[in-house]
């Protein structure tokens, strides 16, 4: 049986985790939202799509720091460089279906609901957040699995796991999810605003001002999305090992 090495982590709500592994990993937080940033800057000159790439990647030391101290009680850095590469295309492949769904629900809205417009790329968003928020609750805990020091590491043993933990996972996850749906209400709302008071979205002068805050606030919230993800999919780790009681 797996030991719960964080203490303090089971009398803490999901919430609470959260918010305390966020301030706990402030130095990583902030560096990967400076990242972002300048990722959104180097986009915005080359003319390039990086960011989603770039974002999984770094994200993986958070989850893997977050894994480490909720399942196993450690954050040892010389862990990292075994858990990333692992970590990084275990997280690669779960996220490409919800992807491909995402992708084909703004095609098939354009194509039939043309007088949409921009609102395609919501429910592209909503779309995703749904498919990843199922395949999360069912095989998510293939990812905590890589950092964990004892337990069956195969996705089979994750689907396993998954069964077991549905119940508890998906309401969780869909909240935690909708984070991400809600950081791209926010800019979508942001945009049309900034176009009724007379801006021009489309100005360079508006890439480096308007579109730097809407990237600085959603990333914000985008890494808070990740950290709680990382808790609830820790937790369901170990209430499938039997290390904490189920729900």
């Amino acid at each position: 049986m797996i030991e719960n090495g964080d203490i303090g982590t089971a009398g803490r709500s999901i919430w609470q985790e959260s918010i305390h592994q966020y301030w706990r990993n402030r130095l990583l937080v902030l560096t990967i939202i400076a990242l972002m940033i300048l990722v959104y800057v180097f986009d915005e000159i080359r003319g390039g799509r990086t960011g989603g790439y770039v974002s999984t990647i770094v994200m993986i030391p958070l989850a893997i720091s977050i894994y480490g101290t909720v399942i196993d009680g450690r954050n040892n850095p010389q862990a990292w460089s075994a858990s990333f590469v692992p970590l990084l295309w275990r997280s690669f492949v779960l996220d490409f279906p919800a992807f491909v769904l995402a992708l084909t629900a703004v095609l098939l809205t354009y194509e039939y609901f043309p007088s949409l417009g921009d609102l395609s790329i919501l429910f592209s968003g909503a779309a995703y957040v749904l498919a990843a928020t199922i395949i999360l609750s069912l095989w998510g805990t293939w990812l905590p699995a890589v950092v964990a020091e004892q337990g069956n590491r195969s996705l089979s043993e994750a689907t396993r796991r998954g069964k077991t933990t549905f119940k508890f996972t998906l309401g969780r996850m869909l909240a935690c999810r909708s984070l991400e749906l809600l950081s791209l209400v926010l800019a979508f709302v942001a945009i049309i605003a900034s176009q009724h008071l007379g801006f021009n979205v489309e100005t360079s002068r508006w890439n480096y001002s308007g579109g730097l805050a809407i990237c600085a606030t959603t990333t914000i919230i985008i890494v808070f999305m990740n950290t709680m993800q990382n808790v609830i999919l820790a937790r369901a780790y170990l209430i499938a090992e039997g290390a904490l009681p189920g729900e």
